[in-house]
């Protein structure tokens, strides 16, 4: 789930579904994917990203796009510092991160599966995963 601040909330999961809440009630939103979403980012109303099995969804100048994941991995979580700085997690140890243009993806810190990432700043990141792997990723 994410939410902006002022009470409008987005909110992802299972066959692609996608919600947003605004005015006080959840509509649908109309998703680009069918299989799973598990997170969902953005840096503002009009710059989201939501991952899932598919890859990388991308919401951008009014309409969203898709990105497979590489190795086709699904991916399972996302933070960001901005919309040219996200870093996204995945299975087999995949972290991709975005520059506002393209997906580059970096070396790999393990080969479990990664669930979930967060960061303080641009520079101080945690990746988790299975196993209850955690690990500091510095840029």
């Amino acid at each position: 789930m994410w939410g902006d601040g002022s009470g409008y909330l987005l909110a992802v999961g299972e066959n692609g579904i996608m919600l947003q809440y605004d005015n006080d009630e959840w509509a649908p939103i109309t998703s680009p994917v069918t299989n799973s979403l598990r997170a969902i980012w953005g840096a503002s109303r009009d710059e989201l990203f939501a991952v899932g099995d598919d890859g990388i969804v991308r919401y951008h100048d009014g309409e969203w796009t898709v990105t497979p994941a590489p190795g086709g991995v699904w991916i399972g979580g996302l933070w960001g510092c901005g919309a040219d700085d996200v870093i996204a997690v995945g299975g087999a140890g995949t972290i991709v991160e975005f520059d506002g243009d393209v997906w580059k993806t970096t070396p790999p810190l393990t080969t479990l599966d990664l669930i979930g990432v967060w960061g303080a700043s641009r520079d101080n990141v945690w990746v988790v995963g299975w196993k209850s792997i955690v690990l500091r990723y510095s840029r």
